[in-house]
């Protein structure tokens, strides 16, 4: 006779198979956000942190669920994973907006036109019309109220210095409401020009100076020697940074 097997006994419980750990959602997702965080650092990679951290984040919160259900024990790694993929996602984007604002300031800067007086201007340019500068008896505002205008160019004999030289008048308005330190404002060739010329003697200074009360002027001689072609591009500085104006003067 066949011996057939006894049942279990009373309170004995079969024996349950293991259940099969899933821990590759964490770990992968720990992975995955420390790489895309550490590209995020440099904003050239910042598609790289993008598509690294939004698997890390995917990866980390299914690591999670699964660690919830019993089928993983990294449900740390799986977290980690996930915050970094988060901080990947806000460093790609981080390094997209400034990578394309330098890139937008390398267009500006590209974008300057080389006029035909030899001075690289940008047409928005204080006190240019479509990127050149101003000729004579044009007046140049500026935002402290002060009004500059230069008078045309004529010839100038310097014995201190031999050549072609030029001398002009540039008369100051204040149209603001308040006092202004013309100290702060300067005026320089940037081509066309060679040195700028001091002659007390004949009332050239080179400089303003002094204060200038609302709705008063001055007038102020200035002079430079020319060091090529037939046009003096002067760039004057109203006091404030940013705040200039060229003009193009005719010589002979």
């Amino acid at each position: 006779m066949y011996e057939s097997s006894a049942p279990p006994a009373y309170g004995q419980h079969m024996q349950q198979a293991p259940v099969r750990l899933r821990n590759g959602m964490g770990t992968s997702a720990l992975v995955l956000g420390i790489i895309g965080a550490v590209s995020g650092v440099v904003p050239l990679m910042f598609w790289l942190a993008g598509i690294l951290g939004l698997l890390a984040l995917i990866f980390g919160l299914v690591g999670r669920s699964r660690a919830k259900r019993g089928e993983a024990t990294n449900k740390g790694k799986a977290t980690a994973g996930a915050i970094l993929g988060l901080v990947s996602l806000i460093l790609s984007v981080v390094g997209a907006v400034l990578l394309f604002k330098a890139a937008e300031d390398v267009v500006d800067k590209v974008d300057k036109v080389l006029n035909e007086d030899g001075v690289a201007l940008s047409k928005g340019s204080p006190g240019t019309e479509a990127g050149k500068p101003l000729g004579a008896d044009r007046p140049l505002p500026f935002n402290n109220g002060l009004s500059f205008t230069a008078s045309p160019a004529k010839p100038y004999t310097d014995p201190d210095k031999p050549g072609k030289a030029v001398v002009f008048d540039v008369t100051v308005v204040n149209n603001g409401t308040k006092d202004v330190d013309l100290a702060l404002a300067n005026l320089d060739a940037v081509a066309g020009g060679g040195e700028k010329i001091y002659a007390s003697a004949d009332g050239i200074d080179g400089r303003f100076e002094g204060t200038l009360a609302p709705g008063k002027s001055v007038t102020k001689k200035f002079a430079f020697t020319v060091a090529s072609g037939d046009k003096l591009v002067l760039e004057v500085n109203g006091g404030f940074i940013g705040n200039r104006g060229f003009w193009s003067l005719p010589v002979s």
